[in-house]
């Protein structure tokens, strides 16, 4: 096995002479017998044990055993014991247990400035891995399975079988202990072992190593996937406010729309079913519809989908004094000045709005807008309009809505921000003073 090893480390670069790496080690065959082959590199070599007392004396049993042969074989050793009920589902317990280990691990590897944390999965786990992915309707990256190396975690086993492993323990005597528990069929990674790889065995022998073949396959052809889905990103994706945005006329005709929209959307929580429903706005848009995942949401525009956080406004309401030079909101910064109105031209550039000065009742106030706000948009000949409407008339969509600011003098608005002043506050013949309010947004 040790051959093998040394290959799999040459075809994916591993470790290197005098590595420091982390051994993560059960006192199981799997994870003693990679401690053993990594004794004959030249590494440098520090084992890791958790202890999660879910089994009693066998709990006591292993982390005994792991001890003695560290002390053995004069090998550091840190030992968390981190005691777990069996309380809940199975599968939380299961996965309450490795993200205990997995940031504990890191952790040690941080502060004993390691370069790995090598575990002991192998083969048949791969296989396994496949299956369960496959039975929960993954993608294409859930097929290529455990990869061998995943930032600073490594699994150089994924090449040897189980029995390849046994065989290996038996032949040096490597002292290990068996874990009991993965004969239960409560775990659904052990029901797929005990029942359904038997089952599939009957079909073709070798499935298990067909099955870690193909993820071998299909991890290389992710990465051709991946450089034609950069390239994809950056031809249809455009920053869009606080998110981005694709425009629904390019991926309307295109074969690989719903593809596009899982590789975009479901890192930020998005399920199958909320991509099915975004399909058809692609053909006829629906404008302020919207799907939301815990953190994000995508919006329905016209003529694009746009993702953004799922956020409040940064601030609910900010006040405005008299000497108030700059204030920052989210992603728009504002810009006060107050000038005489004497030789005063108004600008061209719609980013800026001027206020007259004198009716305006200081401290002003900056919100977004409430159910029932109005103002007079100035050019409408004092046309009382709510905001509301107005907003549907400029086409925004929610996020927009939420991240467009109301300035108000006492409880008057006196201007959308951005947008339009209100017609009580407009430069006339008489203003001595004026407020000037320059807006960008980053």
């Amino acid at each position: 096995m040790l051959p093998k090893l040394r290959r799999y480390n040459t075809q994916h670069r591993l470790w290197q002479r005098g590595d420091r790496l982390l051994v993560a080690v059960s006192g199981g065959p799997d994870s003693m017998v990679l401690l053993h082959l990594l004794q004959q590199e030249p590494l440098a070599l520090r084992v890791a044990h958790v202890n999660y007392g879910l089994r009693g004396d066998a709990s006591v049993a292993e982390e005994q055993l792991v001890r003695d042969y560290c002390i053995r074989h004069g090998l550091p050793l840190d030992v968390l014991n981190a005691p777990l009920k069996e309380a809940g589902t199975t599968g939380s317990i299961q996965m309450r247990a490795r993200e205990i280990r997995y940031t504990w691990f890191e952790n040690l590897r941080t502060q004993h400035q390691m370069q790995a944390v090598a575990t002991a999965h192998q083969q048949d786990d791969q296989a396994e891995t496949v299956l369960l992915h496959l039975l929960r309707g993954s993608g294409l990256t859930g097929l290529h399975g455990m990869r061998p190396r995943q930032d600073h975690l490594i699994r150089p086993l994924l090449s040897c079988s189980r029995k390849e492993i046994e065989d290996y323990a038996a032949h040096h005597q490597v002292p290990c202990l068996l874990d009991a528990s993965n004969r239960e069929a409560k775990y659904e990674r052990n029901r797929v072992r005990l029942e359904l790889l038997p089952l599939m065995e009957t079909f073709n022998p070798s499935v298990k190593e067909a099955l870690a073949g193909m993820a071998d396959k299909v991890l290389e052809a992710e990465g051709i996937y991946a450089i034609g889905l950069r390239r994809l990103r950056k031809k249809l994706l455009h920053l869009q406010g606080t998110g981005q945005a694709v425009f629904t006329a390019a991926l309307r005709d295109q074969p690989y729309a719903k593809t596009f929209l899982h590789e975009w959307l479901t890192p930020f929580g998005f399920r199958e079913e909320q991509l099915d429903s975004l399909l058809p706005f692609l053909q006829q848009p629906q404008p302020g519809k919207w799907v939301e995942s815990a953190g994000h949401r995508v919006l329905v525009d016209r003529k694009q989908l746009i993702l953004c956080p799922k956020e409040a406004p940064v601030v609910a309401a900010v006040a405005v004094a008299t000497d108030t030079k700059k204030i920052v909101l989210g992603t728009s910064t504002l810009h006060f000045t107050t000038l005489p109105a004497t030789g005063f031209k108004l600008p061209a550039d719609p980013a800026v709005h001027c206020l007259n000065a004198d009716r305006l009742q200081f401290p002003l106030l900056i919100r977004t807008w409430r159910a029932g706000d109005y103002f007079y948009p100035q050019g409408m000949k004092m046309k009382k309009k709510k905001i509301s409407d107005f907003y549907a008339g400029l086409h925004l969509n929610k996020e927009q809505k939420e991240h467009t600011w109301l300035l108000f003098s006492e409880n008057h608005l006196a201007a959308v921000l951005g947008h339009r002043i209100d017609e009580r506050y407009r430069i006339g013949p008489g203003t001595r003073n004026v407020l000037r309010i320059e807006h960008t947004v980053r």
